[in-house]
């Protein structure tokens, strides 16, 4: 929100804006471990209908019934519905329909195009802007600085995360894949959340045993990597892809 306040592009009267950008931290709201409420314990969809209502009741809005309206939001969670959307809550779910309905022709900036939101037909807006999202970015990290020279570059193939049997295509694809890979050489591919009590990894580890998530030793050895696998998860993109980008 501070860039957006600073952009030469935006404008001090509402009546000259193209784009209104609502400023709802969704992914925030959206977070287990906020247990359903933030905000000083106000219940997350209580804050998001209040954002919903007090947007549908200006002139802007209703200009173009939100079409020209931006959310962000890189959480998957936004396409679901209670009790899906949030059954970790310690306080219970709401129904979120006023906020589905409010913003049925908005513009979200999401991890995924339109069409392969999960499932698609939750994807209750009008249209989407893929944006990228960076899960293990430190601006102080010195990968983000300066990009390892070649001679660095140890790793041949690195992969680390999640292939837990979760009934999606791309973590059963994961589950596949990563065994044929482990035993190249120079590998690091390693996997969290594995099902059954599988033992821990070392070295250059395989998918049969568990690590843990350490964003300093994600960063350290991606940036070490000559290829950074960009396998799918949940969905056909993955964040590897900019988490490369940004690793150098």
């Amino acid at each position: 929100l501070a860039q957006l306040r600073r952009h030469r592009w935006r404008v001090a009267q509402p009546s000259a804006a193209l784009l209104f950008v609502v400023p709802l931290y969704l992914n925030a709201a959206l977070q287990p471990s906020v247990k359903g409420a933030s905000c000083n314990g106000t219940h997350f969809q209580v804050l998001l209908d209040a954002t919903a209502a007090a947007v549908a009741a200006t002139e802007q809005y209703a200009r173009h019934d939100g079409a020209d309206h931006v959310i962000v939001s890189n959480s998957w969670k936004l396409t679901q519905t209670p009790p899906e959307q949030a059954p970790w809550s310690k306080v219970g779910q709401l129904p979120n329909e006023l906020f589905r309905r409010t913003f049925r022709n908005a513009i979200v900036g999401h991890m995924e195009s339109h069409g392969v939101a999960k499932p698609p037909s939750s994807a209750f807006w009008r249209c989407s802007v893929v944006s990228p999202y960076v899960a293990n970015y430190d601006e102080a990290a010195a990968a983000h600085r300066r990009p390892p020279a070649s001679k660095e570059r140890d790793v041949s193939f690195y992969f680390q995360g999640g292939a837990n049997n979760r009934g999606t295509r791309g973590y059963a694809f994961r589950q596949a894949a990563l065994p044929q890979l482990q035993d190249l050489p120079a590998a690091h591919i390693s996997a969290f959340s594995l099902p059954g009590k599988p033992a821990a990894c070392g070295g250059a580890v395989s998918t049969n045993c568990r690590a843990g998530r350490s964003s300093g030793a994600f960063r350290s050895l991606m940036a070490r990597s000559r290829f950074n696998l960009v396998l799918r998860g949940d969905s056909p993109s993955s964040r590897r892809l900019y988490d490369g980008v940004a690793a150098g």
